[in-house]
């Protein structure tokens, strides 16, 4: 059973290992989305809320590689508002 728990816990603090993590330009909040993730425009990715930890569909817009990182235009699926985001570089390779 311990072996089992260990198990579950280097799974979900791996998980959070390979997010990209950004920020809305207009409200300040916090997402997260899967390292790798497919930025093409129409594109549908889960993302995670970085304040609450709920999870929301967005849709990709408008993806801009901007100084130090990438600027990401999007449909939030669940409000559908317009949102960007700024996701700093974390690494030499961001998500294409």
């Amino acid at each position: 059973m311990k072996y089992c728990l260990a198990a579950l816990a280097l799974f979900v603090l791996s998980a959070h290992a390979f997010a990209w993590d950004g920020v809305n330009i207009d409200t300040g909040t916090s997402i997260s989305i899967d390292d790798g993730s497919d930025l093409s425009e129409g594109t549908t990715l889960d993302a995670v809320d970085g304040e609450t930890g709920d999870e929301f569909q967005i849709i990709i817009d408008q993806t801009s590689q901007i100084d130090g990182g990438t600027e990401i235009q999007v449909t939030n699926a669940t409000t559908n508002q317009t949102e960007i985001y700024d996701f700093p570089d974390q690494t030499d390779e961001a998500p294409q």
